[in-house]
């Protein structure tokens, strides 16, 4: 998703901890406690680049308040209010003074939500908002393609959805949680998908098989469904709902939504 996903209370986090680290168990082929796969989006959900959020951009008359919900993000909150998942930097730039990073959001917190017409100096288009999704090198384009065999998942989306985890290789990590590698698999994830040691998350080979094996388990848990595999690669099986933004922004990147 990864950004501008709503992080959970502090109690909630301390609840969710215990849940982190219970090993994933599999009992007649039905995933149980899958350990959550939490990074913060982009590089996991659109990446935040400095075109798309250029300093001009000022708003001013905001129209109305919203209360960050579980499984939120700018991107998800601007296709909420404008129809528009693209002009989330009108919400970020509106709110600077409470998002550090416009990669975190929180659970509970009151965002002014500005007119979608209110911005000076930069323009509300599709096209001037849209970060800009970059060709795979060459190099990267073949583990792209055998995760895309190897999970049956088209391969529009296995591209958009390494270009957000880890902007094509561009960013391994690691991450605040210790997410590394161009799938950003985290520590406690790594075990359960590969017998290679954690430093290992870095190789391309290496971790395109990672991440086959999880995405294949959760196509399995999902009964096929994309959208849902991709939230539980984001959140966890147990709290797939909370990832719908990852999944969501993949699938419009993909061509899919």
């Amino acid at each position: 998703m990864h950004g501008r996903h709503a992080r959970p209370s502090q109690a909630r986090k301390l609840a969710e901890h215990a849940a982190r680290i219970t090993p994933a168990v599999a009992v007649a082929g039905a995933l149980l406690g899958m350990p959550y796969h939490v990074k913060p989006p982009p590089p996991r959900t659109a990446p935040v680049e400095p075109a798309e959020l250029d300093s001009s951009v000022k708003l001013a008359s905001p129209a109305q308040a919203y209360v960050v919900q579980a499984g939120d993000s700018l991107w998800s909150i601007a296709q909420r209010f404008y129809g528009n998942p693209y002009m989330w930097p009108h919400i970020y730039y509106a709110n600077q003074s409470q998002i550090h990073d416009p990669n975190l959001i929180y659970q509970g917190q009151t965002l002014t939500i500005p007119h979608a017409g209110t911005a000076t100096g930069a323009t509300t288009s599709t096209a001037s908002a849209a970060p800009a999704q970059a060709n795979p090198p060459s190099s990267v384009m073949g583990y792209i393609q055998e995760a895309a065999q190897a999970t049956g998942l088209p391969e529009s989306v296995v591209e958009a959805q390494n270009y957000v985890e880890s902007s094509y290789g561009e960013n391994m990590g690691p991450s605040s949680t210790g997410a590394m590698g161009p799938w950003q698999f985290e520590p406690y994830t790594w075990p359960s998908y590969s017998s290679a040691p954690f430093s290992e998350a870095t190789s391309w080979p290496v971790s395109t098989q990672a991440y086959i094996a999880m995405m294949k388990q959760l196509l399995q848990w999902s009964g096929g469904n994309i959208r849902q595999a991709l939230a539980a690669y984001n959140a966890g099986t147990g709290n797939w709902q909370a990832g719908l933004g990852y999944a969501d922004q993949i699938l419009s990147m993909a061509g899919q939504g």
